[in-house]
């Protein structure tokens, strides 16, 4: 904002001392013979270029007098070399004016793809752009939403299959009873129960061996430990 209210500043300046006649003649009395035949050489250029080239010498495209013409041409091009100072020197100010303009947004740049990332502005606005449309892309949201409609939720709904209300059930005199919360059944437990296992045994191999403890193998008694066995028992009554 301060560098737009100084180049406005500057250019209010110098129209006021374009416009005022003492300040005017003083600095540009030096210029005045230069200025003069630059406009005198793009006004003559203007009137070959608008009037005979594009209208007397020129129909529907076609050159009707290619001796005239050509000889216009060559005055037009020699014109080019007398106004091309100047007009380099216009569009340096030109340029110069919207660079300094330019300083004040953030949504454009005058440099080249290549040096876009010396902008620091406008690459950081695109680089906002960019996530804000890899978060908030309609579509990509849309096809989720449809896959599953929890995903945006900050907090999904309770769980209705393991606990359902019942309606309320009036009962004669006793009036209107409370909804009372039932239970699922068994079966509908121990077949989710299952496929958590088994969901979570898929995601973790390495915990599979912890399922089942380890069943030592029976070992069966000889002879001799049974008459151990029973010599102690006698021992004792």
């Amino acid at each position: 904002f301060a560098l737009v209210a100084i180049v406005t500043f500057i250019a209010i300046a110098v129209l006021v001392l374009l416009l005022l006649p003492m300040c005017a003649m003083t600095w540009l009395a030096p210029y005045w013979p230069l200025v003069k035949y630059i406009l005198l050489a793009v006004a003559l250029k203007k009137f070959l270029q608008m009037v005979l080239l594009d209208w007397l010498l020129v129909d529907g495209g076609d050159i009707v007098f290619p001796a005239v013409f050509s000889l216009l041409w060559f005055i037009q091009l020699f014109l080019n070399f007398v106004i091309g100072l100047s007009t380099a020197v216009a569009r340096a100010v030109v340029v110069v004016f919207v660079a300094a303009l330019s300083c004040c947004f953030v949504d454009f740049t005058l440099l080249p793809e290549p040096l876009v990332s010396l902008d620091t502005a406008y690459y950081s606005l695109l680089a906002m752009a960019y996530t804000h449309h890899e978060r908030r892309n309609p579509i990509k949201m849309a096809a989720v939403t449809v896959l599953n409609g929890w995903v945006h939720r900050v907090h999904a709904p309770k769980h209705q299959a393991a606990i359902e209300l019942e309606s309320t059930v009036s009962q004669g005199d006793e009036g209107e009873q409370p909804a009372v919360a039932s239970q699922p059944s068994k079966a509908l437990l121990r077949v989710r129960s299952r496929f958590n296992l088994y969901l979570t045994l898929h995601r973790n191999p390495e915990v599979r061996k912890f399922r089942r403890r380890e069943v030592l193998p029976e070992v069966k008694p000889s002879f001799t430990d049974l008459l151990r066995g029973g010599g102690s028992s006698r021992s004792r009554a």
